[in-house]
């Protein structure tokens, strides 16, 4: 082998595991760009439609105007790509895969923070490589055109922040989360269970959360949009769909069609879990940072299931927590299997018109996931390795034995 070849393969060598993650991102975004000529139905009714409306106003102006569904952020964004020249559906999509790999590297970096290594690592590579490669992730932002990977990035950096216990960083981009996407809500209960739980955080850095939320929707209402109709936008939201579950294996799939009755159940059944954990994860503390990411996985599985209206790609939080439980506590992996799995199935439902399990069955399957990561919880937490007394070392003086001995032994010898 020559000196250069040496050279070539020290720095293989030396530099592997960042190769591997360069490696790793190139493959993914070929396979997403694979993907980006697809037109869904989401895009073809709503986005496609939304920018044709916001391209009738003057700039950027649009925004001050009632259109879409989305908060400011999102129709900002809408408006911006109506007025370059390139491909509508493409931006779309390369904000939404940008953040497929903004939001895979915002989780390896909670997962080196809570075990305490480095960012470079075999298994963080691992880490990275699933959650790039999983096709709920790649279906949702290159197939899909939807930005759920969006708010969840800034829900783990929330989480990232909760960690490191800089919790005016972590309610910031919470408030981000929020501004993007109303089912960041779900992450809601994490952040009020820990505030009991933990007795760490400052009630006044909960205000940091609308301030953000208010600064992510000035643009709207400097250009014209009222403040009430602004801050109401998620409000309208939930008056749109009237349905029990649209395509989301969750509690409304058993229900018949009655929204106000069976709506009501739900929400206050949800809203009672969390009351009763919530006093219970505040008389036990928060063990260590591995449980705020099981805690999160778990609050969005409650919502998801017992909340109407849900939407499949809804689930989309719980396939990325769960795949970081899985890396923090290998013997759930399972459990990451199978939330990845059903959401899989049911997606395909819409974008793939496949019915390939009927929704009784994937409802049951989310049911005993939910029922065995609230066991992991509350009754099976792995628990933590009490940390040794440590007592001072002192030095011993070496033992010396008396010359009388050391005379008498040679006599006996």
């Amino acid at each position: 082998m020559s000196i250069i070849e040496k050279k070539i393969a020290g720095l293989l060598q030396k530099y592997d595991v960042l190769l591997g993650f360069l490696a790793i991102s190139i493959i993914a975004f070929q396979l997403r760009w694979h993907l980006y000529p697809h037109e869904t139905a989401d895009y073809s009714f709503f986005m496609k439609s939304w920018i044709a409306q916001l391209m009738e106003h003057p700039g950027l102006s649009g925004i001050g105007q009632n259109i879409g569904e989305y908060n400011v952020p999102y129709m900002l964004f809408l408006a911006i790509v109506g007025r370059t020249s390139f491909n509508d559906l493409y931006e779309i999509k390369n904000l939404s895969v940008l953040f497929d790999f903004l939001g895979s590297a915002a989780a390896v970096l909670l997962l080196s923070k809570i075990k305490g290594t480095k960012l470079l690592t075999p298994q963080n590579l691992l880490a990275y490589s699933v959650l790039l490669l999983v096709p709920n992730t790649f279906l949702n932002s290159a197939f899909w055109g939807q930005c759920d990977f969006i708010y969840v990035t800034f829900l783990l950096l929330c989480t990232y922040f909760l960690v490191k216990e800089n919790y005016p960083a972590a309610m910031i981009f919470y408030g981000i989360a929020l501004a993007f996407k109303l089912q960041a809500i779900f992450f809601l209960p994490v952040l009020l269970i820990y505030y009991f739980a933990s007795r760490k955080v400052n009630i006044l850095h909960f205000l940091w959360i609308p301030l953000v939320f208010f600064i992510m929707d000035l643009p709207a209402i400097i250009a014209g949009r009222g403040l009430s109709d602004t801050l109401n936008i998620y409000r309208a939201q939930t008056d749109i769909y009237k349905q029990l579950t649209m395509n989301c294996p969750n509690l409304f799939v058993f229900m018949p069609g009655d929204y106000e009755l069976f709506s009501k159940l739900g929400i206050w059944t949800a809203f009672a879990i969390f009351m009763v954990s919530a006093f219970a994860i505040a008389r036990q503390g928060i063990r260590d940072n591995k449980q705020l990411v099981l805690l999160a996985l778990w609050s969005a599985m409650v919502c998801i299931y017992f909340l109407p209206a849900m939407h499949e790609r809804y689930v989309f939080i719980c396939c990325i927590f769960s795949i970081l439980w899985a890396f923090l506590y290998r013997k759930d992996w399972w459990i990451a299997v199978g939330i990845n799995f059903v959401t899989l199935l049911s997606s395909a439902n819409y974008l793939f018109k496949v019915d390939i399990m009927e929704m009784k069955y994937l409802a049951l399957a989310n049911l005993v996931l939910l029922g065995a990561i609230t066991i992991r919880l509350f009754f099976q937490y792995p628990a933590v390795a009490p940390v040794p007394a440590t007592t001072p070392v002192t030095e011993s003086a070496p033992e010396v034995k008396p010359e009388g001995n050391r005379k008498s032994a040679k006599k006996h010898a």
